[in-house]
């Protein structure tokens, strides 16, 4: 993959060129795990305690939103970046969340 957004990896899953950044799509925890740079049973073990990003269940599947994905990162973002760095940028040059999601 040549872009590692959260909406690029599924536009890619789904053969689509290109997401509105302001757009709220699932994701599997597959992509989650390839975003984050983690194993999807690490992902797998935070939902069994009731911890970690809040995911969509529908039946056996679990779903991320990329909207809820990036609100938590950024709530749960530690210490000080330099201010080239925002959040979102640390974790795969996400977009921005916009002004209507902050509240």
């Amino acid at each position: 993959m040549t872009n590692n957004t959260l909406d690029s990896i599924e536009a890619e899953r789904l053969g689509i060129n290109a997401i509105d950044n302001n757009s709220d799509v699932y994701i599997d925890d597959r992509a989650l795990a390839q975003l984050l740079g983690c194993s999807r049973v690490t992902l797998q073990q935070a939902r069994a305690r009731g911890e970690g990003i809040p995911y969509v269940k529908i039946g056996r599947l679990v779903r991320y939103s990329t909207r809820t994905v990036r609100e938590w990162l950024a709530a749960h973002t530690r210490g000080s970046l330099p201010a080239a760095r925002s959040p979102t940028q640390v974790v795969g040059s996400l977009p921005p969340l916009d002004a209507r999601s902050t509240s």
